[in-house]
């Protein structure tokens, strides 16, 4: 076994621990909601919470002082040298002896919370250092006294190297503050031992020593960042010391201000007695500020709270004190111990025999063990803050004591003490006891008469249903049964349909029924006060319906609306019906409610300002614009996302209403259908031949004959159906627009002539591309009006406003009894148009011939013209020189290289010419190829007859010459075609532009 490993043993617990004093036993959580509580002992829970352990390990001299910190362990033996070891490496013992002095001996030791500072107090008053990282102590020149106690600066962390600032207590009563700070680890200086300076004297009155000593810095309610406020607490045998101020910085001893206040008035609390020793402990957790305090005294311990606020000079940080007075042992002893520890619930107390637990809630001492007098007797506790093991020595021995969950019955004595929140919080989840604790509080406020608290707690509990019901019904509280009931279903799940049926329905049944008794009576403010809690409640169930489905309907709600509708029509509660229909978004509902109650601008509002649900529209719209058509044409026009095929239906009910009389000013369905077909561009036949049946039944033609205008280029109704209803209903103009928009422009000139002679014109004119077809119509338009109205004269006029009719063209229409004189102007005119018409082809013979004439004279100086082209010229467009290759030349004087000409033109030609191109390109390479092996083959052989070969590369040459050299290609037309182009390609420019920027 390691030096430290522990173990129990039956001959160190002679006397069994008193493991529990009460006889409750604690149960395991309650199974489902039933009320039923298993009987499972946890076996876990009867574990004593204090036990007694042995460590295997005997110092090799008497034990004088033992402290624990951060789990380093640290023994004063009584030859006058410490033991040092972590409990991580509890094989590794550091012995330091650190004095020679036979006549001297150690009285005291103290280490600091994290294991790294260690004082070691000399009875001669020599006080020694030794650094956690050092295995030689340091004896400390400035730091004189018999020391009893330390504070420790809880603010320093673990990394810092120094002490910082701690104040400590000599068996003289003397506070005093130092700073410790070695330079390096392992090496100690004399000046690293930076002061020692006196802040307070307690020994006024008489020599006490200091026998606990604690300071902290605590949060205050001053607003002012540099405000430190401290507390600094000292016991003596018999009295306990406050300190409360603000320390100064910048100046040492930082404490000096802060004592210096209670120079005249120090504040003490003090105990009779004459114990000559006592000890201070405090509680706290994770190292944060502590939260409770003991004070060992001789009449008993002195323990409390801590506050902490705005305390300033003469306040008190301590409250909720109390005095405990010391427990009889089990061998009937009593008396002060001789050393104490405290836990969150429990002071642990250490008799030279034995050792005891005390609760702190109680006084009742819960744990006792004896320790056998081989072990010698018991010395002191020593307790980790840090880690939380406990520990207790005698001078050969040592025992770690355990702590198995202290806190388990905790919750029933704040139970008893009616502090309920309390015993819920320390009930760790245990359903079954908290089952209790509720079911007290539950019982404690009933008793009250504080019904809705009750019922509050009540719902928390497994307790029966029935019989917590029954309780409230017989008090006639039906506010606090309300409350009990909307708790119930809170906790139950969704999958219990039946139990939220039912609670929902009892609980709809008792607001529906107060709420009336309410209405009755007159209370209107209580009234509508209800009625506003009892709407809250149906939002909260139908969110907690919608959060357990993905349907946007309450089907999983705690009742089928449909059951809960009849509920509330059942009592009257159409508001409140119309509200329930909105939370659960059951438009069609409310919207029928309206209707049927003749709103329907109530309806209209719900339809396009609460829902947004197409399908409603497209169902109510035929009642609606029965009896509201304006509002629901402006309904329609509002949300562009109708299908207005769809709303035909209600159009048609809304046409053959107002035809069967009811009263209309203005036609709704037009307005509409005129809407679609302007501002929403709707092309659908339907829509469109649907209001071309409107228009038909118009008295006024106008809107028809505007709309067939507006839809002559592309119309999008059937025009043999709008030409069929035309025609029943009589509107001939309309008529003539859709022969003439269907192209039959004879039928609607001969209808036009029924109506209107100048309609008659205008369509007669619209063949633009058939003049024949136009003159016709205009001979059917002359016949008309020479033959049906008889007026020569009007019919003459024609001939002017038609360019097409001649005068020759309209005589025949004239009967053989018309004079001369009626038309003898027209037969003039027309012989001199004619006459007119012969010079003009004169004219133009006569500039033809002279134009030929002055092209044959240019295409015979062009023949006789040459160019002299130098050896120095150079090609236009490559600026290499011309009379390298083959090359073409121009009468502007340009000239380019057949190649770089050709290579320049093939962007613009089309496609079966840049295909001609290199067609006649391979076939005039192809004959000069031919040429040269001709020539070859007829130097090699004199005898041979030479052979007369056919320039057929000429025909091409000549064609190829015609396609790409017809014209310069800086001055032809090619120049004027690509004018627009930009002189530098977007290839170039990204080029140059770079280029630019540089």
């Amino acid at each position: 076994m390691s030096l430290f490993d522990q173990f129990n043993s039956n001959e160190i617990d002679d006397i069994a621990p008193m493991a529990h004093m009460s006889s409750e036993t604690d149960f395991d959580e309650p199974i489902g909601s039933s009320g039923y509580i298993s009987a499972r002992l946890n076996l876990e829970e009867e574990l004593p919470i204090f036990s007694k352990k042995l460590v295997d390990y005997r110092p090799p001299h008497p034990l004088v002082k033992l402290v624990v910190s951060n789990d380093i362990i640290v023994m004063a033996l009584a030859n006058r040298s410490v033991s040092r070891l972590s409990l991580d490496n509890a094989a590794a013992i550091d012995n330091v002896e650190f004095t020679k002095r036979l006549d001297d001996s150690i009285h005291n030791i103290f280490l600091d919370p994290f294991g790294r500072h260690l004082l070691i107090s000399m009875a001669s008053g020599e006080v020694y250092y030794l650094h956690a990282s050092s295995k030689k102590a340091k004896l400390l020149s400035k730091v004189k006294g018999v020391i009893d106690s330390v504070a420790w600066n809880r603010l320093a962390t673990a990394q810092e190297l120094s002490t910082r600032e701690i104040l400590i207590g000599t068996n003289k009563g003397m506070i005093y503050e130092a700073e410790i700070e070695p330079s390096e680890p392992g090496i100690f200086k004399d000046k690293d031992e930076k002061y020692f300076k006196p802040v307070y004297n307690i020994a006024k009155d008489g020599v006490q020593p200091v026998t606990g000593l604690r300071f902290e810095q605590f949060p205050s309610n001053m607003q002012d960042p540099k405000d430190k406020r401290y507390f600094v607490i000292a016991a003596t045998p018999t009295r306990i010391y406050q300190f409360v101020g603000v320390v100064s910085t910048g100046e040492t001893p930082i404490f000096g201000g802060l004592f210096a206040n209670y120079e005249i008035t120090p504040g003490f609390h003090e105990m009779p007695g004459d114990l000559g020793y006592s000890e201070l402990h405090f509680f706290s957790q994770l190292r944060g500020l502590p939260q409770s305090f003991a004070w060992l005294t001789g009449p008993g311990i002195y323990h409390g709270s801590l506050l902490y606020g705005s305390q300033n000079v003469g306040d008190s940080v301590l409250e909720q004190t109390s005095l405990l007075n010391y427990p009889t042992s089990a061998t009937g002893g009593s008396g002060a111990p001789f050393s104490m520890c405290m836990t969150e619930f429990h002071f642990l107390l250490l008799h030279r025999d034995h050792l005891q637990a005390v609760c702190v809630l109680n006084g009742e001492a819960i744990y006792e063990d004896t320790v056998p007098r081989k072990f010698g007797a018991l010395r002191a506790l020593a307790m980790d803050s840090i880690k939380g093991t406990i520990w207790a020595y005698s001078d050969s021995t040592i025992f770690e004591i355990g702590v198995h969950k202290e806190d388990r019955h905790v919750w029933k004595m704040f139970l008893e003490k009616g502090q309920f929140e309390l015993a819920l919080q320390y009930c760790h989840g245990n359903l079954a006891n908290e089952d209790r604790v509720l079911k007290a509080q539950a019982e404690h406020f009933f008793a009250a008469k504080k019904y809705k608290l009750a019922a509050t707690y009540f719902s928390r509990t497994f307790s029966s249903f029935e019989e917590v019901a029954l309780k409230f019904i017989e008090k006639n509280e039906r506010d606090a049964l309300r409350e009990y009931l909307s708790r119930k279903l809170e906790a139950l799940k969704p999958q219990d349909k039946t139990q939220n049926a039912m609670i929902f329905t009892w609980l709809v049944e008792i607001f529906l029924s107060q709420l009336n008794s309410l209405r009755d009576d007159g209370e209107m403010d209580k009234h509508n006060s209800l009625q506003e809690e009892f709407r809250k409640f149906l939002a909260e169930r139908v969110n907690v319906a919608l959060q357990n489905t993905d349907s946007k309907q309450a089907k999983d709600m705690d009742v089928k609306p449909a059951t809960f509708y009849d509920l509330l029509a059942s009592h009257g509660r159409m508001d409140d019906l119309l509200y329930f229909a909105g939370l659960i978004e059951d438009y069609e509902r409310i919207i029928s409610h309206h209707i049927q109650h003749e709103n329907c601008v109530a309806a209209l509002d719900v339809l396009t300002e609460q829902q947004k649900n197409l399908e409603l529209y497209y169902k109510f719209s035929p009642v609606l614009m029965q009896h509201a058509p304006g509002e629901t044409i402006l309904a329609w026009m509002r949300n562009g996302s109708l299908d207005p095929r769809r709303l035909i239906p209600a159009l048609v009910r809304y046409d053959t209403y107002a035809t069967l009389g009811a009263p209309r000013s203005v036609n709704h369905a037009v307005k509409y259908l005129e809407f679609c077909v302007n501002q929403l561009r709707n092309t659908d036949q339907a829509i469109h031949n649907y209001l071309v049946s409107l228009y038909a039944k118009l008295p006024d033609e106008e809107p028809m004959l505007t709309f067939l205008s507006n839809q002559v280029q592309a119309p999008c109704f059937d025009l043999k159906y709008a030409l069929r209803l035309c025609t029943q209903e009589q509107k001939k103009r309309a008529c003539v627009e859709i022969y003439s928009a269907m192209g039959l422009y004879e039928e609607a000139v001969e209808l036009a002539l029924q109506v209107d002679i100048e309609l008659a014109k205008e369509n007669a004119n619209k063949p633009e591309d058939d003049e024949q077809l136009q003159k016709k119509l205009w001979l059917r338009i002359a016949r008309y009006v020479v033959e049906i109205d008889n007026d020569i004269l009007r019919a003459m006029a024609f001939l002017t406003e038609s360019n097409l009719l001649k005068i020759e063209d309209i005589l025949p229409f004239f009967p053989d009894f018309a004079t001369i004189d009626d038309f003898k102007d027209a037969i003039c005119s027309s012989l001199e148009e004619y006459n007119r018409h012969i010079e003009d082809l004169k004219t133009e013979m006569y500039e033809a011939t002279e134009s030929a004439n002055f092209i044959r004279t240019d295409i015979q100086e062009l023949r006789n013209k040459c160019i002299i082209v130098s050896g120095a010229d150079k090609c236009a467009l490559c600026n290499f020189p011309l009379l390298a290759r083959q090359f073409y030349v121009f009468p502007c004087q340009h000239s380019f290289h057949a190649d770089c000409m050709i290579q320049e033109l093939l962007p613009f030609l089309n496609n079966v010419q840049r295909a001609r191109v290199s067609d006649l390109q391979q076939r005039i390479n192809q004959e000069r190829m031919n040429a040269q092996v001709l020539r070859a083959s007829g130097d090699s052989s004199s005898e041979v007859e030479p052979t007369v070969v056919i320039p057929k590369g000429d025909r091409y040459k000549t064609e190829l010459d015609d396609i790409v050299a017809g014209e310069c290609l800086f001055c032809g037309d090619l120049m004027v075609k690509t004018i627009d182009q930009p002189f530098i390609s977007s290839v170039e420019l990204s080029t140059e532009g770079a280029s630019w920027r540089l």
